[in-house]
């Protein structure tokens, strides 16, 4: 569309990170973590508040604002910056990209604004207690909210007028990630001062005024702080609005920095101004639940109240945790029928991991049959991990109890990704129509944005359908004997247990289940009539033979997926006469089969996923040959084989080195083998701090044995060659072990702040699944981290020497040997170390500082702060070389070489060897079984 004065394009091309492309795949996966967080930090916040009348309060209000705007502020950004990542789904209407840029910068300001609000409500609460609750009322807090939102949206609503009306002159290319102000007015070629001129005016005005009256409430706070007499007045008001100081630092900082080098910033490299702003999105929002969910006392006790609030009944007790029986009648044979189930559920994985590697390397099959046959891959290992693992778990190890919070879970999983497969089998039939009846439209049609909103609007739409059913059975009082009569949670079965009225989710389950299984094959049957009519009018019969076949293995998954899902829902609502285990058989077979051989049949039947897994076969071969036979003759081939050079400048000593390290070794190991051992024997050692304790030595020998064999080696026998795949496991392996272990050092310090501050609800906070639970997260978190890393690093091309100027393959020696810049890595590998060391280290300091704060005084202050002894050397002895051996590695440039190869050799080593000894010296316990161990008789008198 055109007009006298300006011209529109239709869509921009939004780059991502510029120059940072390569890596685009893996920096993807921190932002995804970092949403998720996001997501449910602030959905959790919103619930906790909504459940607890206690919670009712103007400062919790304007919270729930907060943490709806940060809701706001993220889904607006980052589910299409990671499209970008994933998909190369670069472009964006213009009209979608002027929207994003409204609620982006509308959110800024509107939250800008509730932080304000906030110091308000902070100094009204300090400084005018009397009079709080009739000044704030609940009219007012509505006003100052609405105030808020009015004031972002008179404010951008200009600027977005103003982009609209610019003039574009063919520049399509935004440089960034996704539709900023300023990046998108830089494409215009009109005059575009009146733009940046509103743009700097407005930032300037919302941070100054702001900040000003924030800094002015904070002052008159301070005033009245200190004219308080009570040193205990004084902890309780600094206590309040230190959270809320937190969030403030958080959003100002970076929006600053982002905001000025946007504009003045020429020297600073665009992909730092693009990562800043991407940051400023997506740190604010992760990390505000989880501060004021730590800083604020009424929300830490009330958290844990609603994720195990009871189920109350006059007459009935709530379960806490049920009992799956596998196959009812059938418990004899669990054992054999367990074999066909774990074949087909390494066929899935296997099949439809392959299949996603094949459609990812080959470009021919980036088309949207594909895209769409990813998400079905994607959808079949969800949903036969959801019930595979714990339905072997059962049939192999008696592993029958799964607590109401996980069987919940698997039910929703369950049911919501079926519901997502059969939106997906629609929208499959759909390309199959438009491939067929408008070919030459079909690439316009099934553009990759149109594609992601079909995969996003079958998962919506299952999610919408399957949240009610899952928060009723939540609601309902469940009845002794807690056996579920199934395999999994199927809902049905998991229903039978209710004691209340369980009418409403019977007949929602089934409206629902009617709704998708009558439609969706409605929907199909009438695309694949549409098409048959089409196909019955060409003249060719090899027109006709093609068409057919095209769809024949779309046709064949549809027969696997309905026909026994169909029999399998009814027979479980109608045929109560049937058997129980054929209605369970079936309800198997219906999760099992499909994604088992879903992959075969798409393998089979489509030439171009055939010809794609040959060619990804053939490249393999001839990449593996070609490294084999010489791997340096090419630029960009990668080195098949590295050199360690053990500690440079002190190779005149590799013996005696070699008998230090070995000696710092074996004591590793038998130390830890020790505590394992006597954690494993000793029954009385079961508390929390054991379990804690027991993944501490297990973590250590991991990272001690990932590295001194090779070292020893090195030394030794002089085998300084290592090959590329093994010196990438290992750095993963140092790594990924360093990340765990710090963040077991966490979950220690929060075990003695529960121990020493909340002694009576000790083993209520710190059952066995929470720690369970606390573990997982850990080494999800490090998996995380440090995949991306590994990635990125594995990806550089090599064809400078294969010499690594270390004792073993870490992440800058390695990657200094790349012929391309990096930076990035190094960055990267920065960042990650900086946030997790600086995360854990905080949040421990928290816990030590509530510890201390609680023991003083007391009579037991001696016993509570020796409990803590130990746990702070090891602390000590982890974090300080560590924090020295990272930054003389990346900064430290005057250090000499063999000073920082000793300092990360001795990170890894020193830790692994003392912890067990610190612990069993000063651990009285750990002592007296360690000595009931070795000497028995001893132990017994």
């Amino acid at each position: 569309m055109s007009y006298p004065n300006y011209s529109r394009p239709f869509s921009f091309l939004l780059t991502g990170i510029p120059g940072l492309e390569d890596v685009h795949f893996w920096i993807a996966f921190p932002f995804c973590a970092m949403y998720v967080v996001a997501v449910l930090g602030n959905i959790a916040l919103l619930l906790v508040i909504r459940a607890n009348p206690s919670l009712h309060l103007p400062m919790f209000y304007f919270l729930s604002m907060l943490a709806a705007i940060d809701l706001g502020l993220t889904t607006a950004t980052i589910p299409k910056l990671l499209s970008i990542f994933w998909f190369h789904s670069h472009e964006i209407v213009f009209e979608g990209c002027v929207l994003q840029m409204f609620f982006i910068h509308t959110c800024s300001i509107v939250e800008s604004g509730l932080l304000l609000t906030m110091a308000f409500d902070r100094y009204l609460a300090i400084c005018k207690p009397l009079h709080y609750s009739a000044i704030l009322t609940g009219p007012t807090i509505a006003k100052l909210g609405l105030a808020a939102l009015v004031r972002g949206i008179a404010m951008i609503t200009p600027v977005t007028c103003m982009v609209t009306n610019l003039s574009y002159c063919g520049h399509r290319v935004i440089h960034h990630s996704y539709c900023e102000h300023m990046s998108v007015v830089k494409l215009a070629c009109g005059d575009t001062r009146p733009d940046s001129i509103y743009g700097i005016t407005i930032a300037t005005l919302v941070a100054g005024s702001d900040t000003t009256l924030i800094a002015v409430s904070y002052m008159l706070i301070l005033r009245e702080v200190i004219g308080a007499s009570s040193r205990e007045a004084w902890m309780k008001s600094f206590n309040t609005c230190g959270s809320h100081i937190g969030v403030i630092l958080l959003f100002y900082i970076p929006r600053l920095f982002s905001f000025y080098t946007q504009r003045w910033g020429r020297r600073i490299p665009a992909h730092i101004h693009i990562l800043m702003a991407d940051l400023y999105v997506l740190v604010p929002p992760m990390l505000n639940p989880l501060i004021y969910g730590l800083k604020t006392k009424l929300l830490r006790e009330q958290a844990p109240a609603v994720t195990t609030m009871p189920h109350w009944h006059p007459t009935n007790t709530s379960l806490s945790e049920l009992h799956l029986t596998g196959i009812p009648g059938l418990q004899h044979l669990h054992h054999w029928i367990s074999i066909p189930f774990c074949i087909m559920y390494l066929l899935t994985l296997a099949g439809n991991c392959t299949l996603l590697c094949v459609i990812k390397a080959d470009p021919s099959l980036h088309l949207p049959m594909f895209l769409f046959l990813s998400m079905l891959a994607v959808i079949d290992l969800v949903m036969s991990t959801s019930i595979t693992p714990k339905m072997l778990g059962i049939f192999w190890f008696h592993s029958t109890a799964i607590s109401l919070d996980a069987c919940l879970t698997q039910m929703y999983f369950v049911h919501a990704f079926s519901a997502v497969e059969s939106g997906v089998l629609v929208a499959m039939a759909f390309d199959r129509y438009v491939a067929i009846c408008n070919p030459l439209r079909y690439l316009s049609i099934l553009t990759s944005p149109v594609v992601a909103s079909i995969g996003l609007a079958a998962l919506l739409r299952a999610v919408a359908f399957m949240s009610p059913l899952t928060f009723q059975i939540r609601r309902l009082p469940l009845c002794h004997p807690p056996v579920v009569d199934h395999s999994y949670c199927e809902h049905m079965a998991v229903l039978k247990l209710a004691c209340g009225d369980t009418a409403f989710s019977n007949t929602y389950s089934l409206s629902i289940s009617t709704y998708v299984c009558s439609f969706d094959p409605l929907f199909i049957a009438l695309s694949y009539g549409l098409i048959l009519r089409a196909v019955l009018s060409l003249s060719s019969p090899q027109a006709r033979k093609k068409a057919f076949s095209t769809c024949g293995s779309h046709l064949c998954i549809m027969a696997l997926f309905y026909i026994p899902g169909l029999l399998s829902m009814y027979m479980e609502k109608y045929h109560q006469e049937l058997p129980p285990h054929i209605q369970v058989l079936l309800a198997d077979v219906y999760l099992l089969i499909p994604p088992a051989f879903n992959p075969l049949i798409y393998g089979i039947r489509t030439k171009q996923i055939l010809d794609g897994a040959r060619r990804l076969i053939s490249s393999t071969k001839a990449r593996f040959f070609c490294m084999a036979s010489d791997p340096f003759n090419h630029p960009n081939s990668s080195s098949s084989s590295f050199i360690l050079v053990g500690i440079p400048s002190l190779e005149a000593s590799p013996t005696c080195l070699g008998i230090l390290f070995f000696s710092a070794y074996i004591i590793a190991l038998v130390g830890n083998g020790v505590v394992l051992l006597v954690l494993g024997l000793d029954t009385t050692l079961r508390d929390p701090i054991h379990c804690f304790l027991g993944m501490l030595a297990t973590i250590d020998v991991v990272m001690v044995t990932s590295i001194i064999p090779k070292l020893l080696s090195v030394f030794w026998l002089n085998s300084t060659e290592i090959g590329y795949t093994a010196c990438f496991a290992q750095m993963f392996l140092v790594h990924s072990s360093t990340a765990v272990e710090s963040g077991v050092l966490l979950a220690m310090a929060l075990d003695r702040y529960v121990a020493i501050c909340h002694p009576l609800r000790y083993q209520v906070i710190l059952s066995h699944q929470t720690i369970a639970e606390i573990g997982l997260a850990i080494v999800v978190r490090a998996l995380l981290l440090i995949a991306p890393l590994t990635g990125m690093v594995s990806n550089l091309p090599y064809c400078r020497s294969r010499v690594v100027a270390h004792s073993y393959c870490e992440h800058m020696a390695v990657a200094k040997l790349a012929c391309t810049d990096p930076r990035p890595s190094g960055l990267y590998g920065v960042a990650g170390s900086s946030l997790i060391v600086g995360m854990d280290v905080a949040f421990i300091a928290v816990s030590y500082g509530m510890i201390l704060k609680t023991a003083l005084g007391k009579k037991s202050c001696w016993k509570a702060l020796s409990t803590c002894g130990c746990h702070l050397c090891v602390m000590l002895l982890y974090y300080i070389p560590g924090i020295v051996s990272i930054y003389t590695q990346q900064f430290g440039s005057s250090v000499s070489l063999h000073t920082q190869v000793l300092l990360a050799d001795l990170y890894l080593t020193l830790p692994t060897m003392l912890n067990p000894m610190v612990y069993s010296m000063r651990t009285r316990q750990i002592r007296q079984a360690v000595l009931k161990v070795l000497l028995p008789r001893k132990g017994r008198v």
